[in-house]
């Protein structure tokens, strides 16, 4: 049998990377995969994509990734305040309108919401 490199090929079924494996061997037309579960499996070596790999390319896409999530969750936290910043004005205004506040009471609860933004 043929020892596969794990450190240079990703092995892949279906477009999706087999994980967890510990050593891959090719026997003629099959190659055996035994994973780091202690578990095996025997594939026809046509239905296995074997697929060099770029450290540094995986390492740049990586974190390409978590700065698509980052800015993501940083636009959708941004949203969110902006909507509850909104939706307290609003309120705000609408409290103040329909109360008897005196001006000075006005001023004084529109400095503490101030506050709180």
């Amino acid at each position: 049998p043929k020892n596969i490199n794990l450190e240079k090929y990703r092995i892949y079924q279906n477009g999706k990377p087999l994980l967890k494996i510990e050593r891959a061997l090719i026997f003629n037309d099959k190659i055996k995969i035994f994973y780091k579960t202690k578990k095996t499996d025997v594939f026809n070596q046509n239905d296995l994509e074997l697929i060099e790999t770029n450290k540094q390319e995986i390492n740049t896409n990586i974190l390409d990734y978590f700065k698509d999530i980052s800015q993501y969750l940083k636009d959708k936290d941004n949203e969110k305040k902006e909507k509850t910043s909104n939706d307290l004005n609003k309120y705000q205004k609408t409290f103040l309108e329909e109360q008897t506040f005196t001006q000075q009471e006005k001023e004084e609860i529109k400095k503490i919401v101030n506050e709180w933004n």
